[in-house]
């Protein structure tokens, strides 16, 4: 019988949070062996390669039938290679959400950062002398907080420091860089009794002051970047969001110079519902923590989503 994939189940599905993927057909053969499923990596916007790809999560492998656990990939048609022949499905795989908390050293996780339960942000004083960027911050963080009860909190002492790798504090700042919009994140480790803890140590976020930034709610006017919807997508880094290539998610990387494109990305002033399910996921992982070492404690639940000054 020829080999064939005849459905993907699900269509739509969340990268790297244990989801389980079905891919149904003929003549995949009665066990894997160096056969694997491959997907698009959202580091590469390639394909994983053979080694990564045999390290995925396999739940089972027959003849008809292949199970394995999502990982974090872009939406692409899915691939089997079975004897270095690739077998490519009809159906596009919508990945519409990736759970992505990767440093240099490891996966990261959420801690109490200021003592007080979570991290706190220090904003630029160029914002400062600009209430309608305070206002767009303020806001912004509102609705992060409502709809993930992450512990991001705001500093009401303005700063003077801009973004960078190994700041000391968490910043809102200009950057230089070329994107519209940059995030950092410098991660910690603690070693004890043998288990190498990771957790996110100081995230920062700039904004190249080169562009014309909107700060308004809804469509941004035409030529000018949605600061609330690049502080959303850098905050989603922040909480554990990867990228994702589907067009009106909060996480889709770039922004093409194309009306439909423009258009669906400065709409948008929430999380779509499969971000918040991701980042309300590694939150309540971070409240949880029971690694003892290093004067680390977990993240601290929120009792009042918009009180966001300390």
């Amino acid at each position: 019988m020829p080999i064939e994939i005849k459905c993907i189940t699900p269509l739509e599905i969340k990268g790297g949070m244990n989801e389980v993927l079905t891919i149904s057909g003929n003549g995949f053969g009665k066990q894997r062996g160096n056969n694997y499923v491959t997907f698009t990596n959202i580091e590469t916007e390639k394909k994983f390669t053979a080694d990564q790809a045999k390290r995925f999560t396999y739940k089972n492998w027959s003849d008809t039938e292949i199970t394995l656990l999502m990982p974090y990939a872009y939406s692409d048609k899915v691939i089997i290679n079975i004897d270095d022949t690739e077998y490519l499905s009809e159906e596009i795989l919508r990945v519409k959400a990736n759970l992505y908390t990767k440093t240099s050293i490891g996966d990261y996780i959420l801690i109490d950062n200021n003592g007080q339960g979570g991290y706190t942000y220090f904003i630029h004083r160029s914002f400062y002398s600009n209430p309608e960027a305070i206002i767009a911050i303020e806001e912004v963080f509102k609705v992060l907080r409502r709809s993930t009860g992450v512990n991001f909190v705001l500093s009401k002492r303005p700063a003077c420091g801009e973004a960078n790798w190994g700041n000391t504090r968490n910043l809102i700042s200009p950057d230089k860089k070329p994107q519209c919009a940059y995030e950092y994140i410098d991660s910690g480790s603690c070693l004890n009794s043998g288990d190498t803890f990771i957790y996110a140590k100081n995230m920062s976020i700039g904004f190249n002051p080169n562009h014309n930034w909107f700060y308004g709610n809804g469509k941004a006017p035409k030529g000018w970047a949605k600061f609330r919807y690049a502080l959303m997508h850098e905050l989603g880094h922040h909480v554990g969001l990867g990228h994702v290539n589907e067009k009106g998610q909060t996480m889709f990387p770039t922004v093409a110079n194309d009306e439909a494109t423009v258009d669906s990305w400065c709409e948008s002033d929430t999380f779509t519902s499969e971000e918040i399910e991701v980042m309300s996921s590694i939150v309540r992982n971070s409240q949880k923590i029971t690694f003892i070492g290093c004067g680390i404690k977990p993240m601290s639940i929120i009792s009042n989503p918009d009180d966001i000054y300390v």
